[in-house]
This record gives C-alpha cells, sequence and structure tokens, in this order.
C-alpha cells in the first residue's frame, strides 16, 4: 500500500470589523473570526482603500480574536482587514469600514471648579 496525503481545506471568515463599524484612532478594537479545517496560526493586516497593507499581528494563533490599539496616526478613511492562514493557505476580508479620530467632548468649568 502506498501513502496518501491530503491537505486539509481550511477556511477563514472575519466577523468584526463588520460592514458600518467606526474604530477610532488611539483605541483598542477587536478583529473576530472564524476558522474551518486546520490553521495553526494567523497574520492579521489592515489597508485603506488604495491597498496599502500594514501588518496588525503576524503568528498568532487561530483564536479567533485579536485585540489592538489603532495608531494614533492612522490617517482618517475606511478600511478592510485581513486575516490569513500561513503562507496565504487561506484568507478573509472584512467589509470595509471607517477609521476616525475621537473628538474630545466639549468640557466646561465654572469659576469654582466644576465640572458641568
Amino acid at each position: 500500500g502506498g501513502i496518501e496525503a491530503r491537505r486539509s481545506q481550511a477556511s477563514l471568515k472575519v466577523l468584526s470589523p463588520a460592514e458600518g463599524s467606526v474604530w477610532f484612532a488611539g483605541h483598542a478594537c477587536s478583529v473576530l473570526w472564524t476558522s474551518q479545517g486546520t490553521v495553526h496560526e494567523v497574520r492579521v493586516a489592515i489597508a485603506n482603500r488604495f491597498g496599502f497593507w500594514q501588518d496588525i499581528v503576524k503568528g498568532v494563533s487561530d483564536c479567533g480574536s485579536f485585540t489592538w490599539i489603532v495608531p494614533p496616526n492612522l490617517p482618517d478613511g475606511f478600511y478592510t482587514v485581513r486575516v490569513e492562514g500561513p503562507n496565504g493557505s487561506c484568507r478573509a476580508y472584512s467589509p470595509y469600514f471607517e477609521v476616525k479620530k475621537e473628538v474630545p467632548p466639549l468640557m466646561l468649568w465654572t469659576q469654582d471648579d466644576k465640572l458641568r
């Protein structure tokens, strides 16, 4: 008899960020995904609409989530997240979502130093 080698068909699906999501620069945001088949580790990246990819994390275990602090200097705009298996064996993309700088709330101080 011979030895039979089978390559499992692995697949990924990005759950978050979802369509219509807004991520704020400087805040912690979670990338969530599901996988089927054997995917031991993943690489997570983000790209703007012009396709400029930047790694968020490489070689993280396929646990279904990764929390990322969005860099404060990431320009406002629309982005997509890619989660991919080793050597690009499988990959999935999020829909486009918005990244923007958070506008701090207006604070008014009275003469007796009380916040209103």
